[in-house]
């Protein structure tokens, strides 16, 4: 079944059937699983955001499951930075904690970067988003990727004094 999940033609329908079976069987790991395709399929950013959220309170019961904690919540974070900016603070300190288990900066940097590039940046949620991605993505060693989006975020939001700063 979670093979299905993860690549049938029917993926939905497969996920629906493995959160009942999951469930009923009081399995997280299969309810993360149906969580996780049901919110990749969503039909709204809302729906997928509200699905996420259940994922990212399973994944946090156990440090074991961090790293798709890390993912879910980088997720999310992109979608609230495309569509709710007001929710990038709580995103973001979710994909901080979570990085904090992994210890994983090169993920974490790569997951700030593909959430400042979901969205124009064009506001002050969105401007410190980019600032954090810039930082990592700088610390990590990729300075191309942090011109890049500087210059992007600059264009976009030009009288943002943090970013004309880096």
């Amino acid at each position: 079944l979670e093979r299905l999940v993860a690549e049938g033609s029917r993926r939905l329908d497969a996920a629906k059937v493995l959160e009942a079976a999951s469930l009923a069987a009081d399995s997280e790991e299969g309810l993360l699983s149906a969580l996780e395709t049901k919110a990749e399929l969503a039909d709204s950013p809302v729906e997928a955001i509200s699905l996420i959220t259940q994922g990212v309170e399973i994944a946090a019961r156990d440090p074991e499951r961090a790293t798709r904690g890390l993912l879910l919540s980088g997720r999310a974070l992109a979608l609230v930075a495309a569509h709710q900016p007001e929710d990038i603070p709580r995103w973001r300190e979710r994909t901080r904690e979570f990085s904090a288990i992994v210890f994983d900066r090169a993920m974490e940097a790569s997951i700030l970067f593909e959430a400042a590039q979901a969205c124009d940046i064009d506001g002050p949620e969105r401007a410190k988003l980019a600032c954090e991605a810039i930082d990592l993505l700088i610390a990590d060693g990729r300075g191309a990727d942090a011109l890049a989006l500087s210059l992007r975020a600059l264009h976009t939001f030009p009288g943002s004094f943090a970013l004309s700063e880096r």
